[in-house]
């Protein structure tokens, strides 16, 4: 995990140019680069993966896209994107907390292209589809650099993902309608070696390379109860493919995680007024193959089976000179099989609260702030289950807008708080 307050600096650069091509359609190009110098919590009892002290002095990004947009006759829509990622960063682990005796250099490289198409159709007054592409192309490498010059390649990885997706909605009376929807996804590990100890000796390894194909179907009914309210109900099933970095980005990696297979219903209430608007929804979903984790030093694998139940609660509104949002999420996620004796599911909240507001000080100046509210999560210390603290995290920001231009501060995280991203972790079956 990458700890949100650990930047020591970081300067990026945003660019973002479009041509109108006619009254309909519109290309644009952007590009985005990052420089910063990021720091790893120190721990000075374990190591965090097998590292006590280290820092990224280097962590450079830079992301180029080319996209197209079309409005279609009828209320479509077309939009269409290339896109290229490169990420290099070097992290540097020493032996001693000042950061003076350096034990090892590990350079990553990673090179990401792709591109995805969107478009939606008005078949007839009560007909609407949409359908989606999506291809993606990632390549790893990492290499041990060590203080006497040598080198040793520890990971390198080729991997293509695609999808395919429809959705299909029809009005089956004045005030029903019913939407299906169907996703395929695709995966294919093309290369893939990790250093590892092989007969004694440790050496860069061939993994098993695999192709495999998801599909997640989900079929909703939707019913306007009056003039503002409206209903809905859902069952579907979801598949989800590990993260790169749940395969081969912990120490020790395992590359052999299966996809995770979620099945699930939800229910929800909606009311929509001029300048307010409300939902509800409360869910129950049971997660096969779970892709979880004991703790932070741990690699992660696959649970047999647990249960997420949890609602949802959401209001969003004006009132005078504030734009408002809020959100409630409250979540009981448990192991109904756990084959390393797990009862809870690490690093889920037991509740989260989400608050966005802006006020408009006048016409071109806003006060913006956020707040997030994290309820206690728990994790497993070599099979002990121990708990986290709640956690919040505060930032305000300040936009103007001097003729064509804004001008943006923000503070992140003003009460400081010491946390951790855990990534690629599911997030609860949230559908808002």
């Amino acid at each position: 995990g990458t700890r949100v307050n650990s930047d020591f600096k970081r300067s990026s650069a945003l660019a973002r140019v479009g041509w109108r091509l006619d009254e309909s359609s519109s290309l644009y190009g952007s590009i985005r680069w990052i420089d910063a110098e990021k720091g790893i919590p120190f721990h000075t009892t374990e190591p965090a993966g097998f590292v006590n002290f280290a820092r990224f002095p280097e962590w450079r990004q830079a992301t180029l896209a080319l996209g197209y947009e079309r409005q279609l006759r009828g209320g479509g829509e077309l939009r269409a994107q290339l896109f290229g990622l490169g990420f290099e960063n070097t992290l540097d682990v020493y032996t001693d907390p000042e950061l003076e005796n350096l034990r090892l250099e590990s350079e990553f490289s990673d090179r990401v292209y792709g591109g995805y198409v969107l478009g939606e159709w008005q078949l007839g007054a009560a007909h609407r589809l949409g359908a989606a592409l999506h291809l993606r192309r990632d390549r790893h490498t990492k290499t041990e650099r060590y203080p006497d010059g040598t080198t040793d390649p520890s990971e390198r990885y080729l991997a293509w993902t695609s999808s395919a997706a429809v959705e299909d909605r029809w009005r089956v009376g004045a005030r029903t309608s019913l939407v299906g929807s169907l996703a395929v996804e695709g995966l294919e590990l093309r290369e893939a070696q990790t250093y590892r100890s092989v007969g004694g000796e440790d050496e860069l390894t061939d993994d098993p390379l695999t192709s495999e194909t998801l599909m997640s179907p989900q079929l909703e009914l939707q019913h306007q109860l009056g003039q503002s309210w409206f209903a809905s109900a859902a069952a579907y099933r979801r598949a989800r493919f590990p993260t790169m970095r749940q395969l081969y980005g912990t120490h020790p990696p395992n590359p052999g995680l299966r996809p995770q297979e979620t099945t699930g219903v939800d229910i929800g209430v909606s009311w929509t007024a001029r300048s307010m608007s409300f939902r509800a929804n409360v869910f129950s979903d049971r997660v096969h193959d779970l892709i979880s984790r004991q703790g932070r030093n741990e690699p992660y694998r696959n649970q047999d089976e647990a249960e997420f139940r949890g609602i949802e609660l959401r209001a969003d509104g004006s009132v005078g000179l504030l734009d408002f949002g809020v959100s409630w999420t409250g979540l009981d996620s448990r192991f109904t099989r756990s084959s390393e004796g797990m009862e809870e599911v690490p690093f889920v909240p037991e509740h989260q609260i989400e608050l966005l507001g802006v006020i408009r000080l006048g016409q071109r100046i806003d006060l913006r702030a956020t707040w997030l509210a994290s309820g206690d999560r728990v994790y497993y210390d070599r099979g002990v289950k121990r708990t986290l603290d709640s956690y919040h995290l505060l930032g305000l920001g300040l936009a103007g807008r001097p003729g064509q231009f804004e001008l943006s501060l923000q503070i992140d995280n003003l009460l400081d708080e010491h946390v951790e991203q855990e990534d690629g972790f599911p997030q609860p079956e949230q559908r808002s």
